[in-house]
């Protein structure tokens, strides 16, 4: 257990287990504590139950934990825990993220589960399962659950409920609610308006 405080930047080459605190970043291997910096927060491996606390920029390979940032918070790998960001969260968590621009999930072939919230825009490059709440735009590659979107919800497969001004997807097992709602693979009625169904 150890304390590291500096108005410049903390480096651990290896695990560590305690609290990090600086005024420009912190990095470390494997954090088992928590991170807080003025400008970034940088660990290799986070475990339950280690925080990273940044002005700007949280990130990490692999997240088991939570990460709040004022900038971006990054985690590489599949992950579980929290995410909450002024700006733009990035990776698969599974879990929580809340982000005041967007959730971006990049890779056709990663997975997670659980709740996305965005003021702007909701991104899932592979599989997601769970809800979807968007400002502005809801998007998927494979959806199971919920998107719910000011202006437009869209997925290539989706197996749930899409709820927005404008709804699209490739092929649906589910109710489509909104203004427009395209199903573009449909053999019958590919576009309604008010609701869309397939089951």
């Amino acid at each position: 257990m150890g304390l590291q405080l500096t108005g410049g930047i903390n480096i651990v080459g290896d695990n560590f287990t305690g609290i990090q605190f600086s005024i420009l970043g912190n990095g470390a291997e494997h954090l088992n504590g928590i991170q807080l910096a003025g400008g970034f927060n940088y660990a290799k491996h986070i475990e339950i139950p280690s925080a990273q606390f940044a002005l700007l920029v949280n990130g990490t390979d692999n997240l088991k934990g939570l990460q709040i940032a004022g900038g971006v918070n990054y985690a590489k790998w599949d992950s579980q825990g929290l995410q909450m960001v002024g700006g733009l969260n990035f990776g698969p968590v599974s879990g929580l993220q809340i982000a005041g621009l967007g959730n971006v999930v990049l890779g056709s072939g990663v997975s997670s589960t659980g709740v996305q919230v965005a003021g702007g825009v909701n991104s899932h490059g592979g599989t997601f399962s769970g809800l979807q709440i968007a400002g502005l735009e809801n998007g998927g590659r494979h959806i199971s659950g919920v998107q719910v979107a000011t202006l437009f919800n869209r997925a290539d497969t989706m197996n749930g409920v899409q709820i927005g001004l404008i709804n699209y997807c490739k092929q649906l097992r589910g109710v489509q609610i909104g203004l427009i709602n395209i199903i573009s693979q449909a053999q019958t009625l590919p576009v309604l308006p008010i609701i869309n169904a397939r089951f």
